[in-house]
């Protein structure tokens, strides 16, 4: 199996070559955050976060996440329950140990758009019921 060595910002993601289900999902990034810099700056954290589950979710899966909570303390839960990456894996319980692979480049996805937005942050996902999935984002103060 080959692996692709990605850039975002400072980061550098390597993820095992069958997670590019979509040959130009990089250049889709790097268009969406053009498209940052002509709109209006974010108020604050959460507007940021609403900004990745609207329009940089459906930019790169075609569809937005279906839900949203915060503690207001700086912890996310972005809720997808269709992902887009787990709806052709078979539904069985003996599958969702290897659903995390998949789950990994979609991590270092949100990781790398909250970078380049200015925030530092630890992004983890879990499956618990195929193909919906849970991707919570932990943001580290400065």
């Amino acid at each position: 199996m080959f692996s692709t060595v990605l850039a975002f910002g400072n980061e550098l993601i390597i993820c095992p070559s069958y997670f590019f289900w979509r040959e130009n999902t990089a250049l889709l990034l790097v268009d969406l955050f053009r498209f940052t810099k002509d709109t209006a700056r974010f108020k604050d954290e959460l507007d940021i976060m609403k900004f990745i589950c609207k329009d940089f979710w459906t930019t790169v899966f075609k569809k937005q996440i279906d839900n949203l909570r915060t503690n207001h303390q700086g912890i996310y839960v972005l809720q997808d329950n269709k992902f887009r990456l787990l709806t052709q894996m078979s539904a069985g319980k003996q599958y969702l140990e290897h659903a995390s692979k998949y789950l990994a480049f979609t991590c270092g996805l949100i990781r790398g758009g909250l970078s380049n937005l200015g925030i530092k942050s630890i992004v983890t996902a879990e499956v618990s019921s195929m193909p919906a999935c849970k991707f919570q984002v932990m943001i580290q103060k400065l």
